[in-house]
């Protein structure tokens, strides 16, 4: 496979790690104290454009174009928890009101973050059905917004606490059912939230004690962590581990490849997927099955959320959407 070179663009100032961080919390008082903002409308569905790939490990090769309301986009950006389909609409998920910004998604389970940082978790039968209730997590004194995320088989939440960019943090992990939690020690400083890499490990933003940004891995059993040779703040992958996207600071672009391309910091054997001109890839998510990856992309003037889809090996563009430039909208797939 050969990454197509970056398409030159006039990039926005990239937000610092921190800020990112700091522009949530902002974001999350806002909506205390003004109503739920909601998406502007859609635009149309742009035209599909292509990017040569091989298919992600253990990942089909294509899928049929259509995507039901009940496999969609998960998207919270401060108002009632919205779900995206294959037309690029957005729509109320469940009838759940609150406001909501923070959502994750694995096997059938949606936690999601309100702007008093409170959890409530989420079990899902389909579309529009859902049993919400009230999920505790342990206090953190040091964090105004919880850091975490869902496992894929939607057992257990992975869960960042500690001082932001301080010299170490403690990676907890619940058990969904019984509640129950262990705590991994990270001599690190911790600078931005957990993504799973499959059900094994668990992968973090992280300040090393040289101050250099980068993520590692946490091995969800033995607490083992280690460097991951890495590009961006945002890191995302399949159900089995196996197909990763993230997005790669110096450029703004995405990149999306194997797990093998990973490890061995092979960025010039990934996928690149080049960021418009005036934006930057912020966060990614990729569908359990691997062929399906949301992009939200900034800029100065806006904010975008844009759906691939891999079809007979190539990364079509499905739809996209533009929001406000204040918008932080979180990003979860159902499935």
């Amino acid at each position: 496979m050969n990454a197509h070179p970056p398409i030159p663009f006039s990039k926005p100032p990239r937000r610092s790690a921190s800020g990112r961080l700091l522009g949530l919390i902002v974001a999350s008082l806002l909506v205390l104290v003004s109503a739920a903002c909601r998406p502007e409308p859609p635009p149309s569905a742009t035209a599909p454009a292509t990017s040569p790939a091989s298919s992600p490990a253990g990942s089909p090769a294509s899928r049929s174009a259509g995507l039901a309301a009940h496999d969609g986009l998960l998207v919270a950006a401060g108002g009632p928890l919205q779900i995206m389909t294959a037309d690029g609409s957005l729509g109320t998920f469940d009838e759940r009101a609150e406001p909501v910004v923070e959502v994750s998604a694995g096997g059938g389970v949606v936690i999601v973050v309100d702007p008093a940082s409170l959890a409530w978790l989420g079990t899902s039968g389909g579309a529009n059905q859902v049993a919400w209730r009230r999920f505790e997590l342990p206090t953190d004194e040091h964090s105004q917004r919880p850091l975490l995320a869902v496992s894929p088989d939607g057992a257990t939440i992975a869960l960042a606490t500690g001082p932001l960019q301080g010299r170490s943090f403690n990676l907890v992990l619940i058990d969904v059912a019984s509640h129950a939690s262990r705590s991994i020690p990270v001599d690190r400083g911790l600078n931005g939230p957990p993504a799973w890499l499959g059900l094994g490990s668990i992968a973090i933003n992280v300040l090393g004690h040289d101050l250099h940004a980068g993520f590692v891995t946490v091995d969800a059993t033995t607490g083992v962590v280690s460097d991951l040779p890495t590009v961006g703040f945002s890191i995302a992958t399949s159900a089995d581990g196996l197909a990763v996207a993230l997005d790669e600071s110096s450029t703004g672009d995405a990149l999306v490849g194997t797990r093998a391309n990973l490890d061995a910091g092979n960025v010039a054997g990934m996928t690149r997927i080049p960021s418009p001109p005036g934006f930057a890839a912020d966060t990614v998510a990729l569908s359990r099955d691997g062929t399906r990856l949301a992009i939200v992309r900034r800029s100065d003037q806006a904010t975008s959320v844009e759906v691939l889809e891999l079809i007979d090996a190539a990364w079509t563009r499905r739809t996209s959407l533009t929001l406000g430039a204040d918008a932080v909208p979180s990003i979860a797939w159902l499935r």
